[in-house]
């Protein structure tokens, strides 16, 4: 077995922001830990911008969608916001290494319209976010309030086509 030498030299060639906000699909060998520890090495002082940066690029860039119907009667349509599991992984990962949940750019990803990459991905000027979603989110450490969503529970059939 002979280890990729592509993914060290992406590592080592990327400036730290890009490099920790690549997707594992990008760089499959490194997982996030060693992506912090590789950062930490390059760029010690700026390591928490750094991670913060790339929560917030990676948060933009691979986050989806998925319809779901919003109560309280469940007759109008919007999307919640979704993530992967890698996605929610790295987020955790970041967050207990030093990134700032409560950025200005993040918060503003979570409550202004402008952010979405849908229409309909708010509901009454509140974002929509599955129950599981908003509980994976608050789980890995983002500092948000149910009452700052319109929270849609899965579980409910109503809510689903």
């Amino acid at each position: 077995d002979v280890p990729c030498q592509m993914c060290d030299m992406v590592s080592m060639s990327y400036p730290p922001r890009q490099m920790l906000a690549l997707s594992p699909f990008q760089i499959p060998c490194i997982n996030f830990e060693n992506r912090v520890r590789i950062a930490r090495f390059r760029d010690e002082e700026g390591l928490q911008g750094n991670l913060t940066s790339a929560l917030f690029v990676s948060m933009l860039q691979h986050g989806g969608y998925r319809p779901v119907m919003c109560p309280p009667n469940f007759t109008a349509k919007g999307y919640s916001l979704f993530f992967c599991e890698w996605m929610y992984k790295m987020m955790k990962c970041f967050i207990l290494n030093g990134a700032d949940v409560k950025d200005s750019e993040i918060s503003k990803y979570f409550r202004e319209e402008d952010t979405a990459k849908f229409d309909d991905a708010f509901f009454g000027c509140k974002r929509i976010l599955t129950l599981d979603v908003y509980e994976r989110l608050k789980g890995v450490g983002f500092d948000i309030n149910e009452s700052d969503f319109t929270i849609v529970d899965e579980s409910d059939k109503r809510t689903t086509f």
